[in-house]
């Protein structure tokens, strides 16, 4: 059965449509958003790189280097080498890519490329 998740909430549906249909309390839109990563047992917060084995605790976690307090899940695939796309900087985790500055980012820290 595949499943569906939002990325905002971390609610899992069984199907696209169920997923679509439903209002998120924590989006912008007021609608869930589609979680568009592969699921795997590990889930990345983009901003700090703390990683998590399912999307809702990650998506619930407080967040110090995200403009909204909260995690925010990377939609990329797990890769043995990470990437920022401002400046190209490689690193073996997320973590690390995450806790170093980027000057060529104008919010000054690396962003993972996807």
């Amino acid at each position: 059965m595949s499943e569906f998740f939002c990325k905002c909430c971390g609610q899992e549906y069984s199907n696209i449509r169920s997923l679509t249909s439903g209002n998120c309390n924590r989006s912008k839109s007021g609608k869930h958003e589609l979680f568009e990563g592969e699921e795997y047992n590990e889930f990345f917060c983009k901003c700090c790189g703390q990683k998590y084995t399912n999307l809702r605790s990650l998506i619930s976690g407080n967040c110090n280097r995200s403009e909204s307090g909260k995690h925010q899940p990377y939609e990329g695939s797990i890769k043995s080498e990470y990437k920022c796309k401002y400046c190209g900087k490689s690193c073996f985790n997320m973590r690390s890519l995450t806790a170093g500055s980027c000057s060529k980012n104008p919010e000054g820290k690396h962003s993972p490329a996807r």
